[in-house]
């Protein structure tokens, strides 16, 4: 009964009475920044999507830009604007929900034996430039540099995996731990939801900027053997800047059953909000489980463990097992993988016009140096991670491989695909096929799985030392069974 009544609490009546006129607004701001994206060769051979640009357009007409200019003359609108932007910042948080539940739906799911195979080597790098490795270096950062000379929260350390790694998305399911806080330790950090955003804006902005410059280097040095180098169609950001001519058109899905019993979109629809559905069956489950061992143990924090874990990982796992029982009843050929995707591209579009929008500008100043601190010296140990561990790994196609992971953990898989598809237009390297299975393996735990979501926790338990030596611990292992079954092989 307590999970039914856990569940239940999800469902706000009030909150249906503003949710599509917030829809309504970041619709105006997505449609702007593809106005302006079509009008910028800049932001064109940038690659800055016109989510991103739409939600500076909002940061710009909110309550931190103009709107402090016309509070002068037309009192009261800025406080408006800040209610606005509030409902706003609220958005992130279940439409990352959408995100994740559609991961495993429509996926062929290999043996397990099978997909360690094939993404060994791709785990281990993604394990030496991203995931856990991401939290040591923010720990170190943290607890060396920054809390001694600007004194921030301890969770600053895992800023970067959350924001690059995870990237907006898990900025967004993160912001509400951060917001809301752990009252058993006496700890909340609402200034880290906005700071998690701008770091994972900044990410993409990286993966940007950073590995297009990588992309130039490798073909300019032969790394890469048929490069498309932006010269064709498929490839060039400048090719079709507002609307692709007929002859590059193509399908973005396919019909699996016959409108006339069901829409197809609607019943894609359908089976996500299902998988949500089981997620957050799956959360109210654990924190009916984690107050009853609470009470049984007397120990609050083992409750805080079971309520600290956000709903995005268990409606991950609630298209798993909505993806099992299809399998099990004969039923998989229903799901339209491309459909599925089309539903998580658009939640994730308007997720980042409502993030960036959202973000608190006066809380980014006041944290600006130790923030530019962290990012500038992640950046650098991911890059020169990349370049140094990538040719070490990977006996063939070491750069595509690289690339894409590098764009992975800097932005988002998008971003990483989309380098790769430079360097590899034709995706005849096998770098996809080793990412896509490394991905099996890396989500349920990092970029958004539960190590990310109990990290903060993590870091607060344990503290900095022992947190930077866990995430060592679990990178070494990784690598050491990289080595131990298949690096020593690629030595001789």
């Amino acid at each position: 009964m307590e999970v039914f009544h856990g569940l239940i609490e999800r469902f706000d009546i009030g909150a249906l009475n503003t949710l599509f006129g917030y829809l309504c607004i970041l619709s105006v701001l997505l449609l702007l920044g593809k106005l302006l994206r079509g009008s910028s060769k800049l932001l064109q051979a940038g690659l800055i999507p016109a989510s991103m640009i739409g939600g500076f357009f909002g940061l710009a007409l909110g309550p931190y830009g103009l709107g402090k200019a016309l509070g002068a003359v037309w009192p009261g609108i800025e406080v408006g604007l800040v209610q606005v932007t509030l409902g706003v910042s609220k958005l992130p948080v279940r439409l990352i929900d959408v995100v994740f539940a559609t991961m495993f739906l429509g996926v062929a799911i290999p043996s397990p034996r099978a997909i360690v195979r094939a993404s060994a080597g791709q785990l281990a790098f993604s394990m030496l430039i991203g995931g856990s490795m991401q939290y040591v270096v923010g720990a170190l950062i943290t607890a060396g540099i920054l809390i001694p000379l600007f004194h921030v929260d301890p969770t600053f350390a895992v800023f970067i995996e959350v924001g690059f790694c995870g990237g907006p998305g898990t900025a967004a399911g993160m912001a509400q731990a951060f917001k809301e806080g752990y009252r058993e330790l006496g700890w909340a950090f609402p200034d880290g939801a906005d700071l998690l955003f701008a770091t994972a804006t900044i990410g993409i902005l990286t993966a940007t900027i950073v590995g297009m410059a990588l992309v130039r280097l490798a073909i300019k040095r032969g790394f890469v053997k048929n490069p498309a180098g932006g010269l064709d169609g498929e490839t060039d950001p400048l090719a079709h800047p507002w609307i692709l001519p007929k002859e590059s058109r193509y399908s973005i899905a396919s019909a699996t059953v016959s409108p006339v019993s069901i829409e197809p979109l609607a019943l894609h629809m359908a089976l996500v909000f299902v998988a949500m559905l089981f997620g957050y069956a799956l959360d109210a489950g654990l924190s009916w489980v984690g107050s009853g061992l609470a009470l049984l143990t007397g120990k609050t924090l083992v409750g805080v463990a079971f309520d600290a874990v956000p709903a995005f990982p268990l409606t991950m796992l609630g298209g798993l097992f909505l993806q099992l029982g299809l399998t099990k009843a004969g039923m998989a050929e229903i799901v339209d993988k491309d459909t599925l995707e089309r539903i998580q591209g658009a939640s994730l579009e308007f997720l980042v016009v409502a993030a960036i929008a959202s973000i608190n500008l006066p809380v980014l100043a006041e944290y600006f140096l130790p923030l530019l601190v962290l990012i500038t010296l992640s950046v650098a140990f991911i890059t020169l991670g990349t370049l140094y561990f990538g040719p070490r790994i990977f006996k063939q196609a070491w750069f595509e491989r690289s690339i894409v992971e590098f764009g992975m953990q800097t932005g988002v898989a998008a971003m990483g695909l989309m380098l790769l598809r430079i360097v590899d237009p034709r995706f005849k390297s096998g770098a996809i096929e080793s990412f896509g299975l490394k991905q099996m393996i890396y989500e349920p735990f990092f970029g958004g799985g539960f190590v990310t979501a109990m990290a903060p926790l993590l870091v607060l338990v344990l503290g900095l030392p022992c947190f930077a030596a866990v995430m060592f611990g679990l990178s070494a292992l990784v690598v050491g069974l990289w080595w131990l079954f298949e690096g020593r092989k690629l030595a001789r």
